[in-house]
C-alpha cells in the first residue's frame, strides 16, 4: 500500500471522528455557548455552504475563471496564496467527496483560527 494513500486514508478517518465530535456538539451546545469559540467554530459547520463553495469553484474553473475561484476559496478559508494555487491545479482530480471533506475542513480551521483571536 502507498505511504500517501495510507495517510490520506488516515486522515478521511481523523476528519470522519471530527466531524461526529463537531455534530454531536452542535446538538448539545447550549444557546448560552453559542459565542464561545466552539459556538464561534459550529455556526461555520453548515453542509449547504461547503456544497455552495464546491459547486461555485467548479463552474469557475469550468469557465476559466481561476481567478474567482482563487478569490472565493481564498475568502472561505484564509489560506495563503501559494496553497490555494497547488489545489485549484488539482480540483479536477478531487472526487466532489473529497472536495466537500477539503473546504468543510478548512472552513472548519479557519473559523477555529478566528475564534482564538478572542471575543466576536
Amino acid at each position: 500500500m502507498c505511504r500517501t494513500y495510507r495517510v490520506e486514508q488516515e486522515l478521511a478517518y481523523c476528519q470522519t471522528l471530527l466531524g461526529l465530535v463537531l455534530d454531536h456538539f452542535g446538538r448539545t451546545l447550549s444557546p448560552d455557548d453559542r459565542n464561545s469559540p466552539l459556538g464561534r467554530v459550529l455556526v461555520v459547520d453548515k453542509p449547504a455552504e461547503t456544497e455552495r463553495v464546491v459547486t461555485e469553484v467548479t463552474r469557475h474553473l469550468a469557465t476559466r475563471h481561476s481567478d474567482l475561484a482563487l478569490r472565493l476559496l481564498r475568502e472561505e478559508t484564509g489560506l495563503a496564496w501559494d496553497d490555494l494555487y497547488t489545489l485549484v491545479g488539482d480540483w479536477a482530480k478531487l472526487d466532489t467527496e473529497r472536495k466537500k471533506r477539503w473546504v468543510r475542513f478548512a472552513r472548519l480551521a479557519k473559523a477555529a483560527r478566528d475564534a482564538s483571536r478572542g471575543p466576536a
